[in-house]
Order: structure tokens, then C-alpha cells, then sequence
């Protein structure tokens, strides 16, 4: 008994065979062509005809046939891919081309073929394949190229600087601003990795694009770029997949501002004015802790006169030495509202969770003397708040607003500034109000910028507000003119 498997096909008879086989073809919908090489007749079925709109009946089974119905375009590689099959330098023959349908329109074939008979010196003599209507999706690949061609010609077109890659990062279209922004000199970069080019870019980039390449979007108003030669390229940048016609991601692009130029301003301005708020700072601190030690001075001459001429009045000596006690008592407040605000000053980008009225009465206790010469009401209608932010930024930026107030409020007869803090919503606001009328509108729209003051030439740099308004964005919050107030009001807003 033999011990190999037979299968139901094995049972059936050639004829039978051939019926199954066909079924099974016209299942697949594959219609089949038969061409004898040496007479250049082929046998077309019916499944053949169909595809093109034929009736099998009256179809000439040639080759001018099938000849005459080929794109003009198509036919040298058909010649080609044939010729290459029969030389043997490709396994099979495969080609797709356009074939002329009944109605006129063009029909894409995949046709595939191999030699199926050959004569006693092995001269090919049949040559018998399939033909398939792959029209839906090669007509969908050829919208899809042409999408991306067009595409393509977009990013290189691009005014700003924009480049195209493919799923692995490399280089598929890149404008003249991107080339000119990154000085990519050489012209053979298409199909090279983005990280070939720039091998010194930052494994968190490479992150953002994985993400991209994952759907994501992402975006940066400000991002430091610096290279491996020392070189910091400040960027503002886009990231985004783009996909292809049936909705996969074919790769990333990426959309991105070198504001080196004017970051590098900004950062300067910002260093300038902090060191202009800290000046200021510094000024009220030895403003406010001159006059205590005046006072010190002065009660400490009065006892040792006392002492000198042996007159010791219990009740001279009992009031000189409260005096230098809660004189004592102010310097330390004021140290302490010095210490808490800039507790771990040594990290400029420090933030914590921060009770905001112990900031605002520590920032208070910094200028209070100056206040009260001033003949200005401090009014705090406060609720108890905090926020996740920096307490340097945010007393300087309270300072600025207490100062600016002061200033303006020299010709007012009812001097006040008061100091509201509540939350609202989803957001903690910090008002800083004075009684001065708001400003003209003409003068709304500048208060913000950089050296612009109302003041008397050498009496303000016109830094304050712009300075706040920088420190304030630098935290996360805005600082902004509320301009339907009738007195000058400033709102600090930070998001919960």
C-alpha cells in the first residue's frame, strides 16, 4: 500500500481537470491567453474577451489582436519586459499596461506569462499567462503619486521653510528657506536620513517625530537647537504626519521659524530688565532699612547720653529700648519677605506651590515705607490662594505694578492702590489698582513696550510693565491693561 497522500484531483480525468481549472480561474475573475509563438495565433477565453468589452465569438484569435489595443504608450516596455523574460534575466514575465475597452475607455491589465511548450533544440514555443482588471486600484495609486507629486512641488515651493519626509525620517521635498535656514549645502540630500544630515539632533527631537509618525501634532513657539560645532539655533516649529489617499501616514512634515535673531533680543531685554527690577528691589530694600536704622541710630545716641550724664531714666531708657526693638522687629520683617521670596533663588526657573498672600504681603513689606511718605492707602481685599508659578517672578512683578502705581499717583489728592486677589473659574487673578484715571487709548496700546514711559526724561527707563509682562508670560500666566477699568488696573492671571 503506497504511503503517499493523493488528493481528489489525482482521481480525475485531464478533461476533468481542465473544467475545474477554469472554474476556479473565472472564480478569481483572471482571464487566460494562449499564444503560439510560431504562428503568432493566441486563444483568448472568454473571460479575456469580457475584460475588454468583447464577444468571444466574434474575437480573431491573433496577436494584432491584443496588439492593437495597447496604449501607444505602453507598448515599448511590454516589448521590453518580454524580450528581458524570454533572455532569462527575469524569473517571470509581469506588466501592467492599458488595453483599449468596447466603450473606448482604457482598461489597466496585470498580465503575467511564462513559456509553456518549447520544441526538441528548447526554442520557446507557447507562451501562455493570465490577464487581470487591476483598473480601481492602479487608477488609486496613480491618484495617490499624484497627490504626493503634488505635494512634493508644495514643500519645495514653500516661502518658509518646510520639508517632507517618508516613515524612516528621510528627505523626500525640502524648500529653499529650509536649505538656506540650515545651510544644507548638498544637493544629493533627497532619500538621506533627516539624522544622517544632522547627526547632532537631540534624542527628544527624534521623539516628537515618532509621535508625529504616530498621528500626533505637535508644536513648539520656542525651542533651542544647539549643535555639536557650539552653534544655538533658537526655532519656532510644526510637526505633522501627512497621509497618503488611503489614509495612512506616508511620513511627517515638518514646518519650522529660525527666531534666533529676535530671541536672543528677548533673552538680552529680559536679562536687562531683571537686573532693572532687582536694582529697583535692592533700592527699596535699603530705602526700607535705612529709616529703621536711622531710628536704631538715633534711640541708641539717646541712651548713651543718658549714660554719660548718669541719668537713668527707667522711662527714657524703657522707651529708647522698645523703640530699637520694633525697629529691630521691622529690619527683620523685611529680611524675612526678603528670604521668603527668594527662597532657592539660586534656580532661575524655580516653581512651587505658592501662598500668594504671603508673597504679596512679603513684596509689601519691601516698599511700605515708601508708601506711607507717599500718603498712599494700601487696600487688600484678599482670599487665601495658591499657585504652582515662580515667587521671585511674581514679587517682581508685583513690585513693578506697586512702583508704577506710586509714581503715578504723586499729583493725586486720594492716594490709594489696592491689591485684589480671587479666583475666578478655572483662573487665580492678582489686580493691582490705583486711583489714577485710566490712560488715553492712544497710550493703552504702548504701555507694554519696551522704554516707553509718560515720565520725565531720567526718571524711569521704561522698562517696568514690559519687564512684568515678559516675567509673567516666562511662568505661564499673562499680565494684561484692564482697559474698561476707569482707574489704572493691571490683572496677573495664572490658570488653575
Amino acid at each position: 500500500m503506497s504511503s503517499k497522500r493523493s488528493s481528489f484531483l489525482d482521481d480525475l480525468n485531464p478533461t476533468e481537470l481542465a473544467e475545474r481549472l477554469q472554474l476556479a480561474v473565472e472564480g478569481a475573475g483572471v482571464g487566460i491567453w494562449d499564444w503560439d509563438l510560431t504562428t503568432d495565433s493566441v486563444h483568448f477565453d472568454r473571460r479575456w474577451c469580457e475584460m475588454l468589452g468583447l464577444d468571444q465569438l466574434k474575437t480573431e484569435m491573433h496577436l494584432s489582436t491584443w496588439d492593437v489595443l495597447i496604449h501607444p504608450d505602453d507598448k515599448e516596455q511590454i516589448s521590453e519586459d518580454i524580450r528581458r523574460y524570454m533572455a532569462g534575466e527575469t524569473p517571470n514575465y509581469e506588466n501592467i499596461h492599458r488595453l483599449r475597452h468596447a466603450n473606448g475607455e482604457w482598461v489597466y491589465i496585470l498580465d503575467r506569462g511564462a513559456i509553456s511548450a518549447r520544441d526538441k533544440e528548447g526554442k520557446p514555443t507557447r507562451f501562455t499567462g493570465t490577464h487581470l482588471d487591476v483598473t480601481i486600484t492602479e487608477k488609486a495609486r496613480i491618484v495617490s503619486e499624484q497627490d504626493q507629486k503634488l505635494l512634493l512641488r508644495l514643500v519645495n515651493d514653500m516661502p518658509a521653510a518646510m520639508a517632507m519626509f517618508d516613515n524612516e525620517v528621510r528627505y523626500l521635498a525640502a524648500s529653499e528657506k529650509w536649505l538656506k535656514d540650515f545651510s544644507i549645502t548638498d544637493t544629493a540630500y533627497i532619500g538621506r536620513s533627516h539624522y544622517d544630515i544632522f547627526p547632532d539632533i537631540p534624542q527628544r527631537w527624534k521623539e516628537i517625530h515618532q509621535k508625529a509618525l504616530r498621528g500626533e501634532e505637535l508644536s513648539s513657539d520656542r525651542d533651542l537647537f544647539e549643535r555639536d560645532d557650539g552653534s544655538r539655533i533658537w526655532l519656532r516649529w510644526s510637526i505633522r504626519p501627512w497621509r497618503k489617499s488611503n489614509g495612512g501616514i506616508g511620513g511627517i512634515m515638518m514646518l519650522t521659524e529660525n527666531i534666533t535673531e529676535q530671541t536672543e533680543a528677548a533673552i538680552a531685554l529680559e536679562h536687562s530688565a531683571k537686573m532693572t527690577a532687582l536694582g529697583e528691589m535692592a533700592s527699596g530694600i535699603a530705602h526700607e532699612i535705612n529709616n529703621p536704622l536711622t531710628i536704631i541710630a538715633g534711640k541708641s545716641q539717646v541712651l548713651e547720653l543718658l549714660l554719660q550724664e548718669k541719668q537713668l531714666d527707667h522711662k527714657k531708657i524703657s522707651e529708647a529700648a522698645k523703640s530699637i526693638r520694633l525697629t529691630v522687629d521691622r529690619i527683620a520683617s523685611i529680611v524675612q519677605g526678603m528670604r521668603n521670596i527668594s527662597r532657592e533663588s539660586s534656580h532661575n526657573e524655580l516653581v512651587v506651590v505658592v501662598d500668594m498672600l504671603s508673597v504679596i504681603k512679603d513684596t509689601i513689606n519691601l516698599c511700605q515705607d515708601r508708601l506711607d511718605k507717599k500718603g498712599i492707602k494700601l487696600l487688600l481685599p484678599l482670599e487665601a490662594c495658591k499657585v504652582k508659578t515662580n515667587p521671585i517672578h511674581v514679587s517682581q512683578i508685583i513690585l513693578n505694578l506697586l512702583n508704577n502705581s506710586v509714581d503715578a499717583l504723586t499729583e493725586i489728592p486720594d492716594r490709594w492702590i489696592k491689591i485684589d486677589l480671587k479666583q475666578v473659574g478655572n483662573s487665580i487673578i492678582l489686580s493691582v489698582i490705583d486711583s489714577g484715571p485710566m490712560i488715553s487709548l492712544s497710550l493703552q496700546n504702548k504701555i507694554f513696550q519696551p522704554f516707553f514711559t509718560t515720565k520725565p526724561p531720567g526718571e524711569g527707563t521704561g522698562l517696568g510693565l514690559s519687564v512684568s509682562q515678559s516675567l509673567a508670560k516666562n511662568i505661564g500666566a499673562s499680565l494684561k491693561l484692564d482697559k474698561d477699568s476707569p482707574n489704572m488696573k493691571f490683572d496677573l492671571k495664572f490658570g488653575v
